[in-house]
């Protein structure tokens, strides 16, 4: 039986020093055990989602992938500081850069708490009211909930922030409106309707009922023109025909339709191949080439005889292509206006587009940047890949030449989290200059 020391029960047992040690050790298996089956858990996941063919239920596993893939900061930083930027996810890779990551975070909130602690016991205390002078201190329970309350808060808030920016905003899609005057636009193109649908990237990141809601969303703003400026496929050639199948309905919705390959299309590994699915989804493909959209909604290679039409030219991506504007654009009469596809706006400022004499350009419609993924009061967008820094990081920015509407796109890229960048469907309405 405990012996009782004043109205307190004291248990031999639980006090001996042996009992103590049996507690702490028990407790560091099971909180072992629970990392290991999250390591293991998280790994598997990530890597099912990146297997090139993803059998495993798209739809539900890309959002969790990427939420897991931003949790794993810590050892993603290892990684790149240590081998670069991996070419390939294998489920080994994963392992590690997940335990770096929650081996991290545990030293993180045990490193929090002990400070907490020590500040508890250090000063947040109040003497005893009591004549003895050898009073013990005594917590104060309420500045004790306040420290380990705000302890809570600060981490808690970029975990919330965390998930808002995989699982919320990556998919709540918007429709931005642009209106942009065209120096000689004839009068049947007066408020004519320009749909920009860029970045879709079907893959590990993305799932298909995402592309699928920004294709009907577009065809809902009964557009007289498509366009579409890139990265259609995010890794592999395995979904290259899924890819055009879900930007087929476009064309099936009688809307003419043109577009462009961009880096990631090139880095699938068959180019060729993805062209070919979306010719075959009905895009007519314009990388370093031209078409002319005709009163009516027909696309033709040839201007016609009839005037009024509007040249639409491609070229091909600025990283992995070659950009022949002279091919693109050379021979059009310089009373025809004309939209421009670029998958990389830098093309802006290319010297054969902004040197002296060179060919017409009324609008560039670009892709590529995603907006820079996040965008940050004060700090604004540090994740741009363009050589012009956030000049063209996103929106209807005038270049040298001509302006040029940058879209934030509808997927996502190398960074797994949106901020601020939310994915948008893009309507430019072209109005007389």
């Amino acid at each position: 039986m405990p012996r009782m020391l004043g109205k307190a029960p004291v248990n031999p047992r639980r006090d001996r020093p042996r009992g103590r040690l049996w507690r702490r050790l028990r407790a560091w298996a099971a909180g072992a055990l629970a990392l290991s089956a999250f390591v293991l858990g998280a790994s598997m996941v990530q890597s099912l989602a990146w297997q090139p063919t993803n059998i495993w239920g798209r739809g539900w596993i890309e959002p969790v992938t990427n939420l897991l893939h931003a949790m794993n900061a810590p050892g993603w930083g290892v990684t790149l500081a240590t081998i670069g930027l991996p070419s390939r996810y294998p489920f080994s890779l994963l392992l590690m850069v997940t335990l770096i990551s929650c081996v991290c975070y545990t030293v993180g909130i045990g490193a929090a708490f002990w400070g907490a602690r020590t500040i508890q016991r250090r000063r947040l205390v109040r003497p005893r009211a009591t004549k003895t002078e050898n009073a013990t201190p005594e917590p104060d329970p309420t500045r004790r909930r306040l420290a380990f309350g705000g302890i809570a808060v600060v981490c808690a808030a970029p975990a919330v922030g965390l998930m808002y920016s995989t699982l919320a905003e990556p998919f709540d899609l918007r429709v931005r409106r642009y209106r942009v005057p065209i120096r000689g636009l004839g009068a049947a193109w007066h408020g004519l309707r320009v749909v920009q649908l860029t970045d879709t990237h079907l893959g590990p990141r993305v799932p298909a009922w995402h592309i699928r809601a920004a294709v009907e969303r577009a065809i809902a703003l009964r557009p007289g023109l498509v366009v579409l400026t890139g990265d259609y496929v995010h890794q592999g050639g395995a979904r290259i025909g899924e890819a055009g199948e879900l930007l087929a309905p476009l064309a099936s919705a009688g809307l003419p339709v043109a577009g462009v390959l961009g880096n990631h299309d090139h880095y699938s590994g068959n180019p060729r191949a993805v062209r070919r699915a979306m010719e075959r989804a009905g895009v007519r493909m314009l990388d370093n080439t031209r078409t002319f959209l005709h009163p009516g909604g027909r696309l033709s290679p040839e201007p016609g005889r009839e005037s009024g039409a509007i040249c639409l030219a491609g070229v091909g991506d600025l990283e992995t292509d070659r950009v022949d504007l002279a091919r693109a654009l050379g021979g059009v009469s310089p009373e025809t206006p004309r939209l421009l596809l670029s998958h990389n706006p830098d093309v802006a400022e290319h010297r054969n587009l902004t040197a002296p004499g060179s060919a017409r350009v009324d609008l560039m419609l670009s892709g590529h940047t995603h907006g820079g993924h996040i965008a940050l009061p004060l700090l604004g967008r540090p994740g741009v890949r363009s050589r012009y820094g956030q000049k063209y990081a996103h929106g209807l920015v005038p270049g040298p030449a001509c302006p040029v509407v940058i879209s934030a796109g509808v997927g996502m890229s190398i960074l797994p989290v949106r901020f601020g960048v939310p994915p948008e469907v893009v309507l430019v309405e072209l109005v007389p200059g």
